[in-house]
């Protein structure tokens, strides 16, 4: 252990001797080991005088005035380890690299700004992300306080300074720190400063630190500083090595690609088998014995393959140190060549240590390319550390710190929580779930859940299941379970036959492990701010996997479509939308209307088994489907980890397991009784829309209830929630709910409960307001300006274009497409424009984009990067509901509210009615309105449309009138004859007899299909010929089971937006070949066939694109003075053909290259730009190995191409062969990692003997 006394403080100036001296005496005196000091003053040149016989400045940050300045001393007796040091150039940040008790610890000193400046901490979030790898000493003067409440006296703060707090607080939470004052002393006050300007007191002075170190905090005072107009913060770590994660065995499935294990795994299970089958008459016994055999054996193999490992790393070591000696002695060009290929052999042997690492805490970082895969990291990292647990409040309020505490606390939590307090019986389910009308299975349905599981449902639901999760105690993935099947499954299956018969698993198989994520916006202190995520066993998860296939299939039925969570075909955006349709009509409501937003505690987590079971038997699942649910729930345990702790196993006595594929529809079965109840309900009255009654609306446990006349309602809703609690153990926090009034008509004073009135409150992610415009609006100008901040801090990392444009795909992309998904409104106007700005001015890094957004915004196999088009993808969302227009049986909440909207037009018909926009906002609202804007927008922009096709509607069609007036004919309609499409058939439009023996038509119609006949002529409308499917309405719903998603919507959209690439042209001219022969998609495809490395795939679009910046665009640029070849004497200009083929100093190494390529592949290559440059090698005949080599041959050639910019620079062979060989190497990995199939893996490994072989001989 170590103990780190560390003092923080402004010292306003060390150039005197006295005070310096003064000083550094106070800090012997005080036994300070680490000083961060801020307002050094001190030159360059006069640092080295803080040094003497105790301390030593070992990193600092001047000035090149006398002002600010911060340095780090250290004590030098302390035992620390220091790694490295660095500083900005304007006096403001210094930190050093430890390692101290074997941990990494950065310690950092910062001064910010004394006048208000935002961007500092901007500046100082950038500086901070490079030390992800580290924990976090961080002293500093902020200038700036936490909290306005606990860190600052006297008057209110100007709006400069609450907003530089607001930006120190961004700082410091997206860092993972904490204040370590604050972490000892949460609700007291005291100040580290003076202004005698306002007379304030403030506390701006601070120790961070990371949340890893929050328990190592043993002391944390503010001393007073006599040199000094701040005092100083001291605080007293105790360090101790970092504890290891609790040991958890896990397979690695990485042993499933050797065909050895697999072989040998096969054989010895057979034997262990035949031992042992018939030995016990309990399969769950045999079938632990079998799981312990699966450990073992795993544990056995991968204890061999590294001692293997490890014997030939040897041999390869003292290969490689004989070969260099040798080379010292005499050089020769074999013998180095030789060197290479053992280096490269030995690289390999290496990596695939390497590559176990890589796949375990899957940061793919070949697959991915370095730099987005360091991005990644740091997000990935600060994930981290906010589910480091470092401190937690004891049932007492007590602050615990230490792991084993910590873990305790929850422990405490968990258990007590999962104890039943049940006060309901069979009797009080009864008469409850006997006055609801809640539907019913019939028998034959019941029948069909009970049957006996078989093999192929078993090995259907594996398949369907996710790889690469992680597994529950007992370590073994569903990979293995899938790779051995055969072997595996039919013990699995009677294991689980047994225990449905007996009514139990074996107690060893139901336990979970209990990991947790900590809730957004939550305190991290408290228990209950976790989410709780049951790690169960694959076996018990592959079970209720199969319960949860079938009961799925009659959820739409049991559930009603006011619960939209965990069942298919429903949306969290159905929810909003109803919700808008409310917002917007009642602001004219004449009564009092209000949304009741309520916060349930722990729901699934507290719900009371016995009442689930009354549910299931009330809806009709069967006795003995329930009986097959209740296994998962005798004497369940779990354990809880926090860190590196893990608990002892408890018993679990009610709720329902995240992690579980059952829980989900468990609870929301649970919940429809009390929805039904709502709906009854002749107390609470619903809001009315055209006739349309709107109760309640629920996403799992987030629930609203629309209220007309609230004040009435309220009461009688906490009467029956109370009532339903006391059943099921499903309780409301009132103190947190909310309740939102709709319109002016609401008196507040009217209310005689406490719940509290709000003006918005946030719905699934969306917040939201009592207008349409407000929730627009606020919505969308909040995202964008948050996304505009982050793009800010991160535009300071070195990344490239392709991290770029990857950040915007996972991170931006997302955000955007949820609002859009969940708001179906235009944004503000030039909303679009503003982030296509923003985004582009990221990628590019301020400067002038290379390439345009459009050609970016291509997929890759038409030349793009796939980019994201935001509008379009916006444009895909507002016409995903089109599928439920089309669709009159479709079951959503919203559709009946839009069917009276739209009356007397059929809703399925809207889109091709022809009714003018100027008219659908003051008759449909903004909603409706907006998808028709939507839809005629991409049928103007696609060139689609089409007036006359199978879905034209024959009434109330804008586009078709008689007398300046649409048809209408009930008679018809009533006989389901409503478009074109039912009179057409194959030959054109049928005569009259025949849709009245079709339709049943009534003989007096016959003049209404005259006059439609007569209209069809008049319009133009073919009366002999087939009519055409509206394009858009075959891709909106292909076909009446299964709508298309917003990403083929989006796709197809995108597709339709393309503009020849004027790139083409170029290189026609300069080639002398065919534009419309020059690119193909199959050209543009080979960039993914190239390299998995993402960074290589670059190296060729660029190329093709002609990005690199030749001498030629430098000098347009008037970024060098000559527009000649820098390269070679001939003073050619320096176009890109010049430039990258026919240069002199190049055109030999392509001479060398094609013959080289020819002797590995055993065909001749011809040196060609398009075999080269493009990659368009479809007229040779090559197998797949030689397509592969081939690729990766041009791709080391590119990476050395691009990196010759200045003489002398030579492409030397023997690097290209070295850069072919560490390709190759990579590929085998990759493919390795990502578990390609055998023959994929011993294609590189083919080419990886051919090359390296070929290495040798040069």
């Amino acid at each position: 252990m170590t103990d780190l006394n560390i003092l923080s403080c402004n010292i306003n100036g060390l150039n005197g001797p006295h005070k310096r001296i003064g000083f550094l005496d106070f800090l012997r005196r005080r036994k300070i080991d680490i000083v961060l000091v801020q307002e050094s003053h001190l030159k360059e040149e006069d640092v080295h005088r803080c040094n003497n016989k105790f301390y030593e400045v070992v990193s600092h940050s001047s000035s090149d005035t006398k002002t600010k300045g911060v340095l780090i001393l250290v004590r030098r007796t302390l035992n620390i380890t220091i790694l490295d040091k660095g500083c900005d150039t304007d006096g403001r940040i210094t930190h050093i690299k430890t390692i101290v008790e074997n941990r990494n610890i950065v310690f950092i000193s910062v001064y910010a700004p004394c006048t208000p400046d935002p961007t500092f901490f901007s500046v100082l979030s950038t500086y901070l992300l490079k030390f992800s790898d580290f924990e976090i000493v961080l002293g500093a003067d902020m200038n700036s306080v936490m909290s306005h409440t606990l860190d600052r006296s006297g008057p209110k703060e100007s709006h400069s300074q609450a907003f530089c707090s607001d930006k120190l607080r961004l700082c410091v939470t997206s860092a993972s720190l904490v204040d370590s004052w604050r972490l000892l002393n949460p609700s007291a006050k005291s100040f580290t400063f003076f202004s005698a300007t306002h007379k304030s007191y403030s506390r701006i002075d601070y120790i961070f630190i990371s949340t890893s170190l929050s328990s190592a905090v043993r002391d944390a005072d503010i001393c007073s500083l006599s040199l000094s107009d701040h005092d100083g913060n001291l605080c007293r770590l105790s360090l101790i090595p970092r504890p290891s994660r609790a040991t958890r065995w896990r397979f690695n499935p990485k042993l499933l690609q050797d065909e050895n294990f697999c072989s040998q795994f096969r054989n010895k299970f057979a034997e262990f088998i035949e031992i042992n089958q018939g030995s016990v008459d309990d399969p769950r016994t045999l079938w632990n014995a079998v799981k312990g055999f699966i450990r073992n054996n795993s544990i056995s193999y991968a204890s061999f393959l590294q001692k293997k490992r490890h014997k030939k790393i040897a041999e390869l070591e003292s290969q490689l140190q004989n070969l260099t000696r040798e080379n010292q002695r005499c050089f020769s060009d074999s013998t180095l060549s030789k060197i290479m290929a053992v280096r490269s052999e030995l690289n390999s042997l290496l990596r695939s240590r390497a590559e176990f690492l890589i796949q375990r805490c899957r940061q793919n970082y070949y697959f991915q390319g370095s730099r987005p895969s360091h991005l990644l990291a740091l997000r990935i990292r600060n994930s981290e550390k906010f589910a480091n647990i470092s401190a937690v409040k004891s049932q007492s309020g007590l602050i615990m710190t230490d792991p084993k505490d910590i873990n305790i606390s929850f422990h405490s939590f968990y258990s007590n929580l999962y104890t039943s307090s049940a006060v309901g019986d069979p009797d009080s389910f009864a008469s409850f779930l006997s006055n609801l009308d809640l539907p019913r299975l019939s028998d034959s349905d019941s029948d069909y859940l009970a049957e006996p599981i078989t093999l192929q449902e078993l090995e259907s639901a594996i398949r369907s299941m996710n790889k690469g999760k992680s597994p529950g105690l007992d370590g073994i993935p569903v990979e293995l379970y899938s790779t051995f099947w055969s072997d595996l499954g039919p013990l699995m299956l009677d294991m689980i036959i047994f225990s449905v018969t007996q009514g139990s698993f074996h107690p060893s198989i139901n336990i979970a492990v209990i990991s947790l994520l900590l809730k957004k916006d939550k305190d991290p202190t408290s228990c209950s701010s976790y989410r709780p995520l049951s790690l169960i066993g694959t076996d018990v998860k592959l079970y209720a996997k199969v319960l949860s296939r079938r009961l799925e299939k009659f959820m739409n039925r049991l559930v009603h479509h006011d619960q939209t969570g965990f069942i298919k075909s429903r949306s969290a955006s159905d929810n909003l939308r109803r919700l808008y349709h409310i917002i917007n009509s009642t602001n004219s409501s004449s009564s009092p209307c209000a949304v009741l937003s309520l916060d349930a505690m722990k729901a699934f987590d507290q719900l009371e088994w016995n009442y689930l079971w009354a549910v299931l038997q009330h809806l009709g699942l069967g006795s003995s489907f329930i009986n097959m649910i209740k296994v998962l729930y005798v004497n369940p345990a779990a354990s809880v980890l926090t860190g590196s702790v893990c608990s002892n196993p408890f018993f679990i006595h009610r709720g329902t397991r995240q992690g579980c594929p059952l829980s989900p529809l468990l609870f929301a079965l649970s919940l429809e009784p009390l929805a039904q109840a709502v709906r009854r309900s002749q107390t609470i009255s619903p809001i009315i829309i055209r006739n349309t009654h709107h109760h309640i609306s629920l996403f799992a446990d987030d629930i609203l209830l629309f209220l007309e006349k609230p004040s009435h309602s309220i009461p009688h809703v906490l009467n029956l929630f109370d009532h339903f609690g006391s059943l099921s153990g499903f309780k409301i926090n009132w103190s947190k709910s909310c309740l939102l009034p709709l319109n002016s008509k609401f008196d507040p004073t009217s209310l005689s409960v406490s719940i509290p009135l709000v003006q918005n409150f946030k719905y699934l992610g969306i917040d939201v307001f009592p207008s349409l415009q407000e929730i627009l609006s606020k919505n969308y100008n909040s995202i964008l300006a948050k996304i505009s901040s982050d793009l800010e801090n991160w535009s300071h990392l070195p990344t490239s274009l392709q991290a770029r444009i990857s950040v915007i795909k996972m991170n931006v992309l997302p955000r955007i497409n949820f609002f859009s998904s969940m708001i179906p409104l235009a944004p503000p106007v030039g909303y679009w424009n503003k982030l296509d700005a923003c985004v582009s001015r990221y990628i590019w890094d301020g400067k002038r984009p290379r390439i345009k957004l459009t050609t970016l915004q291509r997929s890759r196999l038409h030349g793009g990067l796939s980019f994201p088009n935001f509008r379009l993808y916006a444009q895909a969302f507002s016409l995903r509901p089109l599928s439920v227009w089309f669709d009159p049986d479709a079951s959503v909440s919203w559709r009946a509210i839009e069917e009276s909207i739209v009356y007397p037009y059929n809703l399925k018909h809207l889109v091709f009615s022809g009714v003018p926009l100027r008219q659908c906002k003051s008759r449909f609202g903004p909603i409706v309105t907006h998808l028709l804007s939507t839809w005629r927008d991409v049928e103007r922009r696609l060139q689609l449309v089409t007036i006359w096709h199978k879905h034209s509607p024959i009434f109330h069609n804008n586009n078709l009138l008689s007398g300046n007036t649409p048809f209408h004919c009930p008679q018809w309609t009533h006989h389901k004859v409503n478009t074109l499409g039912d009179i057409y058939d194959d030959n054109g439009l049928q005569s009259f007899q025949n849709l009245k023996t079709q339709y049943n038509l009534p003989g007096t119609s016959f003049f209404m299909y005259l006059r439609i006949r007569s209209a069809l002529r008049a319009y133009g409308v073919p009366w002999n010929s087939q009519l055409p499917i509206h394009p858009l309405r075959k891709l909106i719903l292909p076909s009446e089971e299964s709508p298309s998603s917003a990403s083929v919507i989006y796709l197809f959209l995108l597709e339709h937006s393309y503009k020849p690439l004027s790139i083409t042209t170029v290189w026609a001219k300069d080639i002398n070949e065919d534009v419309h022969v020059l690119f193909s998609d199959q050209i543009w495809g080979m960039f993914k066939l190239s390299s998995k490395n993402p960074n290589h795939q670059m190296i060729h679009w660029k190329l093709l694109h002609r990005v690199y910046l030749t001498p030629m665009k430098r000098f347009h640029m008037n970024l060098s003075s000559s527009p000649k070849c820098n390269l070679c004497s001939q003073g050619s200009l320096g176009t890109f053909l010049h430039f990258f083929w026919e240069c002199p100093s190049l055109s030999p190494f392509w001479t060398l290259l094609s013959q080289d390529l020819s002797y590995l592949l055993g065909t001749e290559i011809c040196l060609t730009p398009r075999h080269f440059f493009m990659n368009d090698f479809w007229d040779l005949t090559l197998s797949v190995q030689q397509r592969c080599l081939l690729l990766a041959a041009l791709t080391a050639a590119k990476k050395l191409l691009v990196n010759r910019w200045n003489p002398p620079h030579t492409m030397d062979r023997r690097t290209w062969a070295v850069y072919l060989l560490d390709i190759i190497s990579m590929e085998l990995s990759t493919s390795r990692i990502h578990g390609s199939n055998v023959k994929t893996v011993n294609l590189w490994h083919s080419s990886f003997n051919v090359v390296s072989s070929f290495l040798k001989s040069l």
